[in-house]
């Protein structure tokens, strides 16, 4: 036991005195050299050392170790504190200086890229040249704590500049690699941990890593050379990947992250989302070229400025993309207010293309109208509301957004168009519609307006310049036409069809301008009479009364020229011929039948110089001229009726006298003049004559003939009635009415109002030879009550259906003389 005591304690002397040999002898003047020299030709850079000293516990401790870059001015590490292990046998071998372990305290790295695009990192494996040491040091083990790093690169311009904490440790693996881990933390709090190793024969370097809250923006602004977009914001929550760096200066990097915040712009495009990421990134550095792909599985995002289709909200997704394209099978987004699931690739970034296809089975109308078509329509005040479905294909680039690619397929469902401009509603609307980028066909088209169901077909071509070729049918009308919109210019190449029982064909075309449509329109009509009282009801209310007091029944062909604004009806240039066979006006049994009407109408400057009408009726002839001036707020008139033999005995047919006795052929000439405030502007003259006429049924001289006590009045038909007209007044003067008959003489003056009511004088004189022929007594009173009346004037008042009439004038002494003469 002592010996050995004895022994130990001659090593230790031993041991300590060799130690305190290396620390004041060797290490210091020899082995300081020798280290730097070992370090410096494996790494080709010159290396300081300020002092070694052995630790029995820690090993050799190397204070101030400065590694240079290659060019020896800047410093590529420096620490103030290294510590190496060292084997106690052998210390040397085969030449190697063996170092177990290398612990470097609190390290400064300095990583700079020089303007010519060289790194200052060491080359390890480099060939040196110039005298060879005969002691190559083998480290097996280097741990770095409380590191820092600055990187530097002039290469880019402006040049990018960062700076990280650190904690690193490498080991020596067998055959020829180095394991290392490295930790880093950035200054902006992002971190970045990562394990791997080093191959010492190949220069390639693989690692698996975990980074954490880190932005990317500006390593990709400044390392991309030329990107494909603008990365305004992103924040990498999480990444964990492998990335390989090969000797060439290519980094390879596969991962997957966890992103927040994502904003991306390209143009006029902006793309923001939250979401996941994995892709591979293939990186030159050296040329600045990168190449990737990927999958991202995209939330909550939002895009802004896709020319025609605006934004999309609430848009996820799982997008494939590469260097030059995006891709997704299964986004969906609220586009135009309304949910879509849509299929979509955008591809060749440098001039973007985007092909998708879209699909909404919820549409927002109106939405999409105002996004889609509002510009297209801005010359018609319209507005679009409802539900419904819609199929887009969209193909674009974006630098020629203009001539994109669109068609697609939308149907509508109880929709609703607002014409504002008109006031007017076009509800319950369901169509099916294809377009495309300059046409719109609608099939099976049905919709709702003042309460009639309409369907139509059609197709609308050319937004810029609209072509419209459509049929519209009703239960009461039928349309088929073929328009054009040219700068507010609406041309009519055909609009044919019926409303009721009336055909048109129309052609022209209506100039569109704010608070002016001027139009120049030529149309054939058949116009079937009895149409007009409808028709009046619900597009010419103002006309309805007058209409349903004439009642006119027949056809008409009308052949129709107008030009001029349609806000100035009376400054219309115009032109209208109409030919008919036979119509009728009146109401109920009171019915008058023309037959053979020949009628034309000219307006111009204003005026109405020609209005005429000819037509047969009841075996004689009506024709009236006349002609308006309608620069007055009443426009003037006057106008000329002349009747011709108008046989009585056919026309009693038509009206409430069929079964009576009238006959007799009249004739008139009567000329008026007024303008159209009332019938108390009216002025003019004339003359009525009737020839062979049995009036007796007119309720004035059938009051007569009672109340004189005419015997068989009935019988006696008149050779010759007639009377003058005068108009003035508001009233109808007849200063001279005679009507003669071999029987009886009436004659008489007074007026009529328009309303009908009568103010005349009447008197008879029957023939004395009729008289004395009169058999019985009656006939002989009846004689003498005829001379005693031929003393008395009657006066006829009441109103043509309810005559009234009385004594007027006394003659005694003259009318006896007459009596017993």
């Amino acid at each position: 036991m002592r010996k050995i005591i004895i022994i130990l304690a001659v090593l230790i002397l031993i041991f300590v005195s060799f130690a305190a040999y290396l620390n004041t002898v060797y290490l210091p003047r020899k082995a300081r050299l020798l280290i730097a020299t070992a370090i410096g030709d494996n790494l080709g850079r010159r290396v300081e050392l300020g002092s070694i000293k052995l630790n029995l516990l820690k090993g050799l401790i190397i204070k101030n170790l400065n590694i240079y870059d290659e060019d020896g001015k800047g410093l590529f590490l420096s620490t103030e504190r290294v510590s190496l292990g060292w084997l106690f046998l052998p210390l040397f071998k085969k030449g190697e200086f063996v170092i177990p372990f290398v612990n470097i305290e609190s390290p400064h790295i300095s990583i700079k890229r020089t303007k010519e695009g060289v790194f200052n990192l060491p080359n390890i494996k480099k060939e040196r040249t110039g005298k060879k040491t005969a002691i190559k040091p083998v480290v097996y083990r280097i741990k770095i704590e409380n590191g820092k790093i600055d990187f530097k690169d002039e290469f880019i311009n402006p040049e990018y500049t960062e700076s990280a904490g650190f904690n690193a440790e490498c080991a020596l693996s067998l055959p020829q690699n180095i394991k290392f881990s490295f930790a880093l933390l950035l200054d902006d709090g992002a971190s970045f941990d990562s394990k791997g190793s080093y191959g010492l024969s190949t220069g390639e370097i693989t690692s698996e890593f975990d980074i954490n809250n880190l932005d990317p923006k500006n390593l990709l602004t400044r390392y991309y050379m030329n990107p494909p977009f603008d990365l305004t914001g992103c924040l990498i929550k999480q990444l964990k990947g492998r990335a390989r760096f090969y000797e060439n200066s290519t980094l390879d990097v596969d991962f997957s992250s966890q992103l927040d915040s994502l904003k991306i712009k390209k143009n006029n495009i902006v793309f923001q989302a939250d979401g996941g990421l994995s892709a591979r990134i293939i990186y030159d550095l050296q040329n600045r070229a990168v190449d990737y792909s990927g999958k991202a599985d995209v939330k909550n995002a939002q895009i802004e400025g896709i020319p025609y289709l605006g934004g999309a909200k609430d848009v996820s997704a799982t997008v494939a993309f590469s260097k030059d394209s995006v891709n997704t099978k299964d986004l969906k987004a609220r586009l135009f207010g309304s949910p879509f699931d849509i299929e979509a690739e955008l591809s060749n970034f440098k001039d973007p293309y985007l092909k998708a296809r879209v699909y909404s089975g919820d549409l927002t109308v109106s939405t999409l109208y105002d996004s889609l078509l509002k510009d297209r329509f801005n010359n018609f005040d319209i507005a679009l509301e409802g539900r419904g479905s819609l199929g887009l294909d969209v193909e674009m680039f974006f630098s020629d957004a203009k001539n994109f690619k669109m068609e697609g397929e939308a149907v509508l469902a109880d929709s609703k168009l607002i014409l504002n401009q008109r006031g007017k509603e076009i509800t319950g609307i369901a169509a099916k519609l294809n377009f495309d980028k300059e046409n719109v066909i609608w099939h099976d088209l049905s919709f709702m307006l003042d309460g009639e169901s309409y369907a139509s077909s059609g197709k609308l071509s050319g937004f810029t310049a609209p072509r419209a070729d459509f049929n519209l049918k009703s239960p009461e009308a039928a349309l088929d036409a073929a328009v054009r919109l040219e700068n507010k210019n609406l041309i009519i190449t055909k609009l044919k069809g019926r409303l009721l029982h009336s055909g048109f064909d129309i052609k022209g075309d209506v100039y569109f301008q704010e608070k002016n449509y001027s139009f120049n329109l030529a149309s054939l009509i058949s116009l079937e009479l009895a149409d007009l009282k409808t028709i009046s009801g619900k597009y010419l209310p103002r006309y309805r009364g007058i209409l349903e007091k004439i009642s006119p029944e027949g056809e008409c062909a009308i052949n129709a020229m107008a030009s001029g604004n349609l806000r100035d009806i009376r400054g219309l240039d115009l032109s209208v011929d109409l030919n008919a066979e036979a119509i009728s006006l009146g109401a109920g049994m009171q019915r008058f039948a023309l037959n053979n009407i020949k009628s034309r109408l000219r307006q111009k400057d204003r005026r109405i110089p020609v209005a005429e009408i000819f037509a047969d009726s009841y075996e004689g002839k009506i024709n009236i001229k006349g002609g308006f001036n309608l620069e007055y707020d009443n426009p003037l008139f006057s106008f000329n009726l002349l009747l011709s033999n108008i046989n009585l005995a056919r026309l009693k047919k038509d009206t409430s006298f069929k079964d009576k006795a009238l006959s007799g052929l009249m004739s008139a000439d009567v000329s008026v003049s007024g303008n159209t405030r009332g019938t108390d502007t009216l002025a003019g003259e004339g003359g009525i004559l009737i020839k062979d006429g049995n009036l007796w049924e007119f309720a004035p001289f059938k009051k007569l003939a009672q109340f004189l006590f005419i015997p068989s009045f009935e019988k006696i038909v008149f050779n010759e009635a007639e009377a003058d007209l005068i108009i003035e007044n508001g009233y109808i003067f007849s200063d001279y009415i005679i009507m003669k008959s071999p029987q009886v003489t009436i004659s008489g003056q007074g007026k009529m109002d328009f309303k009908g009511n009568l103010d005349y004088v009447i008197r008879s004189d029957f023939n004395e030879e009729f008289l004395r022929h009169s058999a019985d007594f009656m006939q002989v009173l009846s004689s003498f009550l005829d001379k005693a009346r031929q003393f008395v004037s009657l006066k006829l008042t009441g109103t043509i259906r309810d005559p009234k009439l009385s004594p007027a004038v006394l003659d005694p002494l003259r009318q006896l003389r007459k009596i017993f003469k």
